[in-house]
């Protein structure tokens, strides 16, 4: 590996335009089309066949919308992911998979709400305890997910814990031949539920240092550590890599628009934004800002065509004004995997960042 590029100062972006335009409901449309189909109906008697007028779409009241009041079991809202438990092992070791000079690897199994879910441990030699990081991991086809194998960030965690770290990184449930449904990241909470668990339990690891704790995400493993940094008050640091924005206005538009989902299927599995401002407040974890405890670290190419370079610069205008400490460094011209120059530059950014905030912290 070359030498790395010295950093450069934070790159903060200019003020932008809005996120988005808003999100208007499709009703008064229909409406106006079941008219026009009434309109054009034959009179009784006539010989033309009657044209069926369009269905009205029926949209489901979520639990927590205006009409129904929070609930403090609802898993889709950071109150709820808040107000949970979370189970704390036992990390059960599967088998060793590599034994370098710095550090062992094992295949870990952890308890998840119940499941039986695997993932990555990388565990350096000496006595400890160690500061943790958890590295989680963007999309992967679930259906052909092999566990670990197919875990493309274990890279950054072997980097990681080349250096000092305890690593770890889940598998998420539903992935390869773990239990249960892999609903995704967008608008569902299942892999930072994943990850809340995995890190309950290594804060119980005998060579784990509880104290030190830093979370790392790429990609759709962005939003989920970008959940997590408002869950818990135990992330003394948190670096996103690419990160899928975890505002959840931000989430429904990219399912519609980037991942290109039809608009009724969306509006009938998470309904509308705009019919139910307050659970979708309440979903964001950018409403959050202003209880971060430690401070972010934001990296995103301008040239990523898998997620806008804007859900990195919202962030870093989120924070900025909720007045925490973060960074946010952007990479002209890069797309959302790196490689190379890049990937050295950035992984080098993030251990500095670590080493200040995670190992270093008293």
């Amino acid at each position: 590996m070359g030498a790395l590029p010295a950093a450069s100062p934070a790159v903060h972006c200019r003020p932008v335009p809005a996120r988005h335009p808003p999100v208007r409901s499709v009703l008064p449309v229909l409406f106006v089309l079941l008219a026009l189909a009434l309109l054009l109906l034959p009179a009784p008697g006539g010989t033309a066949a009657a044209q069926e007028a369009p269905a009205a779409l029926t949209l489901p009241v979520p639990a927590g919308s205006p009409e129904q009041p929070e609930d403090p079991g609802d898993q889709r809202t950071i109150a709820g992911l808040r107000a949970r438990a979370y189970e704390s092992g036992p990390i059960e070791i599967v088998r060793t998979l590599a034994t370098t000079p710095q550090y062992t690897s094992y295949l870990i199994a952890y308890p998840s709400d119940g499941l039986r879910v695997t993932g990555y441990l990388n565990v350096p030699h000496g006595e400890g305890p160690f500061p943790v990081l958890l590295v989680n991991h963007g999309y992967v086809p679930p259906a052909g997910y092999v566990a670990v194998a197919s875990n493309y960030t274990k890279r950054e965690g072997d980097f990681f814990a080349a250096r000092g770290y305890l690593t770890a990184g889940s598998d998420y449930r539903g992935h390869g031949n773990n239990p249960g449904n892999a609903p995704g990241a967008h608008l569902e909470s299942a892999y930072v539920v994943d990850a809340m668990n995995l890190l309950a339990a290594l804060k119980r690891y005998p060579r784990a240092d509880a104290g030190r704790v830093g979370v790392w995400g790429h990609s759709n493993g962005g939003s989920v550590s970008e959940r997590m940094l408002v869950v818990s008050a135990d992330v003394d640091a948190t670096v996103i890599w690419a990160g899928v924005s975890a505002d959840a206005v931000d989430a429904w538009l990219y399912l519609r628009d980037w991942l290109h989902r039809p608009e009724r299927e969306v509006r009938e599995r998470w309904g509308h934004p705009d019919e139910t401002p307050d659970l979708y407040r309440r979903m964001s974890s950018r409403q959050y800002l202003g209880e971060v405890v430690g401070p972010v670290q934001i990296h995103h190419g301008t040239a990523d065509a898998s997620v806008p370079y804007q859900h990195g610069a919202d962030l870093d205008r989120g924070l900025a004004a909720a007045g925490k400490r973060h960074q946010l460094y952007t990479y002209p011209g890069a797309p959302h995997n790196w490689s190379g120059p890049t990937w050295e530059t950035a992984i080098g950014r993030s251990l500095a960042f670590f080493d200040a905030n995670v190992k270093g912290a008293a």
